[in-house]
């Protein structure tokens, strides 16, 4: 539950109880501005920060292990909250607005609380997952590398959410995917180009490989196919004492079977 400006802690603002995402973006507005908005569904909250809400309430939302930069302050519920927040409204008394229905709940969004994720490191839902769809004799994921919560750069003149009309602008912002593991291990790459600047992209790749520290499985129920052949340690790396190298010609005798 993050403000919508830095610093800023909202004070109870009244819930505007009818549904919104973006197809019925344009219908009710006048609804909604000034008020949190409860959906039913997962949203990156375009549909209520351009309506005027002043906040958002996602319920029946599956926890997940990670969380995206948006517009407005925003709550993500689990089913069971979720059903929570719909007896406290239901138990609200009823007004009539613009012709239509409203329930008088009301609601506070305050400023997030950091915790450390002592479960950590672990692969996250979105990570893809093994095995290799071509051969099962080549293990997929080689590796795992950070890339949930990075910190990275961030164009100073893109919004924070990525939603047009986010006027909060940053130099840096936390990303989560791919794009964030991956230069984890090209610069850990490099680092051993250095040492080794002889070395085929295999014998690095291999390095990489070897050096890698194992993860538990109790964590990560698809074990290998979730982590490889574990997570990436860029001090070690270097230092394989063993590399299997591999030319092209190895690749096509591979393939012919």
């Amino acid at each position: 539950m993050v403000p919508s400006k830095p610093g800023q802690t909202p004070a109870a603002i009244s819930v505007a109880l009818s549904l919104l995402n973006d197809s019925n973006l344009p219908s009710a507005i006048e609804y909604r501005q000034g008020k949190i908005v409860i959906c039913n569904a997962h949203t990156n909250g375009r549909g209520p920060f351009l309506a005027g809400a002043a906040g958002l309430v996602m319920k029946g939302r599956v926890v997940g292990d990670v969380v995206d930069s948006l517009p407005l302050s925003a709550s993500f519920l689990s089913v069971d909250k979720g059903s929570k927040i719909n007896m406290y409204k239901n138990s609200t008394r009823i007004s009539i607005l613009y012709g239509k229905l409203f329930r008088n709940a009301t609601a506070s969004i305050f400023r997030s609380n950091e915790v450390t994720d002592k479960l950590a490191p672990y692969i996250p839902s979105f990570s893809s997952r093994g095995p290799n769809p071509i051969s099962r004799n080549i293990l997929k994921p080689d590796l795992a590398a950070p890339g949930v919560y990075i910190l990275a750069a961030w164009s100073p003149i893109a919004p924070i959410s990525g939603v047009e009309g986010d006027d909060r602008v940053v130099n840096y912002n936390i990303i989560s995917g791919t794009s964030m593991a991956c230069p984890h291990v090209s610069a850990t790459a490099a680092y051993i180009k250095s040492f080794h600047p002889t070395w085929s992209p295999a014998a690095i790749k291999s390095s990489l490989i070897t050096t890698a520290n194992p993860m538990r499985s109790n964590l990560n129920p698809e074990s290998e196919f979730a982590y490889g052949s574990g997570l990436l340690d860029p001090i070690k790396a270097p230092f394989p004492g063993l590399i299997y190298d591999i030319e092209e010609l190895d690749y096509v005798r591979f393939l012919r079977g």
